[in-house]
């Protein structure tokens, strides 16, 4: 049965006795329990004298699962129903939507025990009240005795039935999960991060996804255990079982490994090192029937070292080699209009066209962006969110803003860029060596400038950005 009662953010623990007392005591009943979410107002001084007073015991909800508890549960369909009953007259739910709410669920039907909670409170619904005191008598029930019989005859068989329904889920939730592991004081378990997440544990896409392994100190329950968990850690040491996995108990596959790496002698820091051997790279044989290459997007392999001067230090070949057959050198350059090639002995028709296109609608700051800073915030935005395809690959980015490759390349503190530049040039400069920029006037850069030209949403509401589906975009590429 729910008994709610709007109350406001100041709502104190004195309000909280007072609504116990009210609607609950002074209806005969005394509760035997008062479970709280770890609320000062239960938990704390007024409801320890209360629950003394009363003869009741305070608990609180468990740490892990909060979502099965019961309380939580009504809470839950309490909010879903005074949601959708107060669409239209929203500041009055707590005069006329709040008692409707209370009667409505204490008169539906439960699913587990088949009847409403007035129907096992008070032997019959409030609507039956009116035909109570008009007939003599109701269902064959003349005296209190009777009533009393028919009470506890539909108590018994709500708990029967809740009784079954709990058996019914539990045999559904056995199906789709596997038995608890046993565990013991001293087993060894991981932390599974997942389920119980670490605030300090490193929680990048490529780190462990389990933390561990610890050494369980004390088995509470089937399901609750007590883990020996470093204090830096700063958690609770009481974990639930489905929380925890077990270490693994077989042999170690990587055993002769780890061996190996540690018989290996370790290197001495007095001992002397073998000069470093330097080997020339072997020059390939040129045929001088091949034309060399136009575009520099092949020439520039990534480079290994890097000095304050962003000079290149490598061992490399000549750049006026080519590094593809005269086949290939049709795809060295954008293909800003259709030309036709030779391509094994056939004629065949260049055309360039789009593959993918990445936009999104821009932020309120990057809205006030000039052009060539937020050409540079979208390549930014794009190699971000194309890293695993874009990391250390040859790109070649087309853009109608001439000033990008300068002020990509031009020496750190030259010009007084502002942050959007800055950022840029941080987060573009390992990318640099493998990154050109070519400059095309906006009449030849017709594919990038046709996908920037969507049909718009209509302007958002103020405060509100607008929908991914068009608008503004931020760029493409």
């Amino acid at each position: 049965m729910v008994l709610l009662e709007p109350c406001t953010s100041a709502f104190t623990a004195k309000d909280v006795t007072s609504f116990i007392m009210n609607r609950i005591v002074r209806m005969g009943w005394r509760p035997e329990r008062l479970t709280s979410d770890h609320d000062l107002r239960i938990i704390g001084e007024a409801g320890q004298q209360l629950a003394g007073f009363l003869g009741a015991r305070i608990t609180s909800t468990p740490p892990h699962h909060r979502q099965a508890n019961p309380v939580e549960r009504h809470v839950q369909v309490v909010q879903r129903v005074l949601r959708a009953m107060s669409t239209t007259r929203s500041g009055l739910w707590d005069e006329e939507v709040l008692p409707a709410v209370e009667l409505a669920i204490n008169s539906s039907v439960s699913v587990a025990t088949g009847m409403t909670p007035f129907d096992a409170i008070f032997i019959d619904s409030p609507r039956m009240v009116d035909a109570l005191l008009r007939g003599d008598e109701h269902s064959g029930v003349g005296d209190w005795a009777e009533r009393f019989r028919l009470a506890r005859a539909r108590l018994s068989e709500a708990r029967t039935r809740i009784t079954a329904e709990r058996a019914r889920q539990k045999e559904g939730y056995d199906e789709r999960h596997g038995p608890l592991p046993t565990l013991s004081p001293g087993s060894s378990v991981w932390i599974r991060l997942r389920d119980r997440p670490v605030r300090s544990a490193p929680s990048g896409k490529l780190d462990p996804v389990r933390l561990g392994p610890f050494v369980v100190r004390r088995v509470l329950s089937a399901h609750r255990v007590l883990v020996d968990v470093p204090p830096e850690l700063n958690i609770e040491d009481e974990f639930d079982v489905s929380q925890l996995e077990p270490h693994p108990s077989g042999p170690d596959p990587f055993a002769e490994e780890r061996e190996l790496e540690s018989a290996a002698p370790s290197t001495s820091a007095s001992a002397p090192r073998p000069p470093p051997v330097v080997v020339e790279p072997d020059l390939p044989t040129v045929s001088s029937a091949i034309l060399p290459r136009r575009g520099q997007r092949q020439r520039q392999p990534a480079p290994v070292i890097r000095d304050p001067t962003y000079a290149v230090n490598v061992l490399r070949p000549d750049l006026s080699t080519p590094l593809l057959p005269q086949s290939a050198d049709a795809f060295a350059d954008p293909i800003a209009r259709t030309k036709i090639v030779d391509w094994e002995g056939t004629r065949v028709e260049m055309v360039e066209r789009p593959v993918a296109f990445l936009s999104r609608t821009m932020t309120l700051a990057e809205s006030k962006l000039a052009g060539p800073e937020l050409e540079l915030a979208c390549i930014c935005w794009a190699f971000t969110r194309s890293q695993h395809v874009l990391e250390g690959a040859k790109v070649t980015v087309v853009t109608d803003h001439a000033p990008v490759h300068g002020m990509l390349h031009s020496r750190p503190g030259a010009l007084p860029y502002g942050h959007a530049v800055e950022r840029a040039r941080t987060i573009l400069r390992p990318q640099l060596d493998n990154l050109r920029i070519v400059y095309r006037p906006g009449r030849l850069h017709v594919n990038v400038d046709a996908l920037s030209r969507l049909v718009r949403d209509p302007p958002a509401r103020p405060g509100r950005r607008a929908s991914f589906g068009g608008g503004d975009v931020m760029g493409s590429l």
